[in-house]
């Protein structure tokens, strides 16, 4: 009929609605992959600060201890200063720290999510092993440190 009039067919329109709803889909599976390696790599991250943040208080505290004690089962590292006494300890996916001077005892929490936390070593070397995480995204760190005193 009328030839000067041109326009999409059915077919058409029906291909490129495919066409699009492929692409969407690939825009989405390719989004949802980069969201599930975002939060993995923001849990490992979040791990390995808190080994790290938790070893350099141990660390800290070892460095100005005169005397070192430490369980036999190596649950539990008991520092002496001048005038305070440090003990660490892992209870409960927690990292604690108990610090008891003059004024009384006090027990914070170093660092949440721990695994485990070790403890071992003789005279004035202590060496310290945190764990953050379970299985493949387990985070460990180990360090050796000797009291300064």
């Amino acid at each position: 009929m009328f030839r000067a009039q041109q326009g999409a067919t059915l077919v058409e329109v029906l291909a490129a609605l495919a066409l699009a709803s492929l692409l969407v889909t690939g825009l989405m599976a390719f989004y949802d992959s980069a969201a599930k390696g975002y939060v993995g790599l923001t849990a490992v991250t979040d791990r390995q600060y808190t080994v790290r943040t938790a070893m350099e208080q141990i660390k800290a505290d070892v460095c100005s201890a005169a005397s070192v004690q430490i369980s036999a089962d190596g649950s539990v590292l008991h520092l002496t200063g001048t005038d305070q006494e440090i003990r660490f300890y892992h209870q409960n996916a927690t990292l604690y720290r108990r610090l008891t001077t003059k004024k009384g005892t006090t027990t914070i929490p170093i660092a949440d999510n721990v695994s485990a936390a070790t403890f071992c070593g003789s005279g004035k070397l202590v060496v310290i092993t945190v764990s953050s995480g379970e299985g493949s995204g387990c985070r460990t760190l180990t360090t050796a440190v000797n009291t300064r005193l």
